[in-house]
């Protein structure tokens, strides 16, 4: 399948695209959903509304400590290297300690030219686990990922970001309800944006065009503590296990 023939389109449940808004920011998590939305940004990034030079997009990646390494490896091997062809503004920012009030957060790397994915900060989430002795659950409501991940992008909004911004989210197919969910925390200036939904592009399709363009199956990212099968796709979850 070529790139051409991966049409996009807006189903009847697409989110609106926000409107022009004073910067650009995607949520880089490492796996599949996030990564190809990303290529297509750099290959086309008029087409999103973007400068030609990048100069307004911003990627961020907040680090929990506990990624899997071939998530890390494939990242520095294939996306890395465009990130830095084309100066593109790469933040990776940590949890700063137990408490986002009183320790902030850590900025680990803020640069157009990146050369390595940090892995943790000097907080992680495996410390703050054992700190408070308890361990991840299965359902409810991902409370590792919100104190993890959405503090401190929340905080790292607030502090850095002027006037309004797109915040794009890899949400893929298939995931309108967390989607919803998302649209609530429209403050501060913030504007969502569910690329995948809107192409309808789900997990077979968006492997597929990652496939194309670098030859390899693209993990699923999440902690390697994460006890939700549904996080097992395309195997590779299997061969993971067998080395932690």
């Amino acid at each position: 399948m070529t790139t051409n023939q991966l049409t996009l389109f807006a189903p009847e449940n697409a989110f609106p695209e926000p409107a022009p808004c004073d910067h650009t920011v995607l949520c880089w998590g490492l796996g599949a959903d996030s990564t190809a939305i990303l290529v297509r940004m750099l290959e086309d990034p008029v087409a999103f509304g973007l400068r030609p030079d990048l100069s307004d997009l911003i990627v961020i990646n907040a680090v929990t400590g506990m990624e899997w390494a071939d998530s890390v490896e494939l990242a520095e091997r294939y996306i890395l290297p465009l990130l830095r062809a084309k100066r593109v503004r790469l933040v990776q920012i940590a949890r700063g300690g137990h408490s986002i009030a009183k320790d902030g957060i850590e900025i680990l790397t803020d640069t157009r030219t990146p050369t390595t994915i940090r892995t943790s900060g000097e907080w992680s989430l495996l410390l703050d686990l054992q700190l408070s002795g308890t361990i991840p659950m299965r359902g409810g409501a991902r409370l590792c990922s919100v104190h993890s991940k959405g503090e401190p992008l929340d905080l790292w909004f607030e502090l850095h970001l002027t006037g309004t911004y797109r915040h794009i989210i890899g949400f893929e197919a298939g995931e309108t309800g967390r989607a919803r969910v998302d649209t609530s925390y429209g403050k501060n200036g913030r504007n969502p944006w569910y690329p995948l939904i809107n192409w309808g592009w789900d997990r077979p399709k968006l492997l597929s065009y990652l496939r194309e363009r670098f030859g390899v199956t693209w993990p699923k990212s999440y902690c390697w503590a994460f006890p939700i099968e549904s996080s097992c796709c395309s195997g590779t979850c299997c061969e993971r296990r067998r080395t932690c």
